[in-house]
């Protein structure tokens, strides 16, 4: 029932902590639960409780990224990988590799291999290529100072905002929140760094 769920500030953001699977809605006469969407086995974890500890740990969160901007900014450029030149010399290697097979110099399982090894190293340097560039946008200081007014604008808005508003904020600043009956909510927040790009224009 989307409806009753509307209040509800942790939906659509839950997952099970035993098994890993999405939470979904319960409800038993007036009360509103969430359930493993699995069935593990995991107990009904009540709505009203998560809301409350996940309403305090953002405002915490908040204050721990405002804290940590606030900080020195690293010295040390981050430095971007030149993405095109290397994935040309993979491409060219690539190219060589199929030609060595059409003219028999090497077997199919070799060039199924060398294919695979040159894979590897094109999602390694897309994996580096991204953590660079989230590093330096944690190190441009116009940008810390411009996450930090905005991190300080939705700690004002908490504490006045609609659920549905809050349900925004909770968003942007986390990606999962594992839920267990009788334990502690665990909220994976969102790096300041992914916060940095987020908030780029």
């Amino acid at each position: 029932d989307t409806a009753r769920s509307a209040t509800w500030l942790v939906r659509g953001l839950t997952w099970c902590a035993l098994c890993g699977a999405r939470m979904r809605s319960v409800y038993s006469g007036a009360h509103d639960y969430l359930g493993c969407s699995a069935v593990c086995g995991a107990r009904y974890v009540r709505v009203p409780d998560v809301d409350a500890e996940v309403s305090t740990l953002v405002l915490d969160r908040l204050g721990a990224l405002r804290f940590e901007l606030a900080g020195a900014t690293p010295k040390t450029p981050a430095k971007v990988p030149d993405r095109q030149a290397v994935r040309a010399r993979i491409e060219a290697r690539r190219a060589r590799a199929v030609k060595a097979f059409l003219d028999e110099h090497i077997t199919g399982a070799e060039l199924a291999a060398e294919r695979g090894r040159l894979d590897a190293e094109l999602a390694k340097l897309e994996t580096a290529a991204a953590g660079a560039l989230e590093r330096a946008a944690a190190q441009d200081p116009l940008a810390r100072r411009a996450l930090l007014a905005d991190l300080g604008q939705l700690e004002r808005a908490w504490t006045v905002a609609s659920v549905a508003v809050r349900r925004e904020i909770l968003a942007r600043l986390a990606v999962k929140i594992h839920v267990e009956q009788g334990e502690p909510s665990r909220v994976e927040w969102r790096e300041i760094a992914v916060l940095l790009l987020n908030n780029n224009p």
